[in-house]
């Protein structure tokens, strides 16, 4: 086990003291608390003064990843054997990876230097039954952020789905508005043809002939919503037979809904 000794073959390594929060906020004070028990059991369990301690500290980082600054920092420092002892607040604020906090484990076991953990203090890395209470707890953490991961995966999935839903419902409202008022149009023009001289008629042919592609234009815009409708429905079905759940707000368009037909005369309704 390598250990720095000086001249009077005392261990002068230093104390590592970790926190991390995955969340960067202005309110809050995790990471203090954290460094503040961390400190406290440092100067209590190993006799030293705070500035025989060497802060890490990774805010906004998540513990599935290795690439924190810090914690990369504090690996190096591992490496150079400057620390004899690593102290966290929990063991998930080190590694939420089984594989990353064993090999670390087994990196500071090699180099004779102690994990401590403030909230699991009868964890002893020095002994099997400590090695294997670490392994599940890991384990439990692991499943923890990845649980939260999909929860998070699937609230974004469904709160895409609400903001497609009512772009449909805002489209479709200002399709029928101005189908609606297309053929008002309609119906007076085609009274103003009845008392419109020779000379006016053509231009008012015209004029109806115009509302009507545009009307045809609009309803065919519908009826693509509804084929898309479609494809979406089917999806969602898969993912309900799968187990997840969609949540459907009140207005929002989805299969129930049922498509009326535009192309009469008079006031439209969809």
């Amino acid at each position: 086990m390598a250990r720095m000794r000086n001249e009077n073959n005392v261990d002068d390594r230093k104390i590592a003291v970790y926190a991390r929060k995955s969340k960067i906020t202005e309110t809050g004070k995790s990471i203090e608390i954290q460094k503040e028990k961390c400190i406290s059991l440092a100067c209590a369990q190993f006799d030293v003064a705070e500035e025989d301690i060497l802060i890490y500290e990774d805010e906004g980082k998540s513990g599935f990843y290795a690439d924190r600054p810090q914690y990369k920092r504090m690996l190096r420092d591992i490496e150079n054997n400057k620390i004899k002892a690593v102290i966290c607040y929990k063991i998930d604020r080190i590694s939420r990876r089984t594989v990353d906090l064993l090999n670390l484990v087994q990196q500071m076991d090699q180099k004779g230097i102690s994990f401590i953990s403030v909230s699991d203090r009868e964890l002893d890395t020095s002994s099997r039954t400590g090695k294997i209470m670490i392994s599940l707890l890991s384990a439990i953490a692991e499943f923890e952020r990845d649980i939260i991961a999909e929860r998070i995966s699937d609230n974004m999935y469904e709160l895409a789905l609400v903001i497609k839903s009512q772009e449909i419902e805002r489209e479709l409202n200002v399709l029928k508005k101005r189908l609606t008022q297309i053929d008002i149009d309609i119906q007076s023009q085609t009274v103003n043809l009845r008392t419109a001289p020779n000379s006016v008629k053509q231009i008012i042919y015209s004029d109806i002939e115009g509302l009507n592609k545009e009307r045809d234009e609009k309803q065919d815009k519908i009826d693509k919503i509804f084929e898309d409708s479609k494809s979406q429905d089917s999806q969602i079905a898969d993912i309900e037979k799968a187990g997840q759940t969609i949540i459907y707000p009140k207005g929002q368009f989805h299969k129930n809904r049922q498509k009326k037909s535009c192309r009469v005369s008079g006031s439209c309704r969809v």
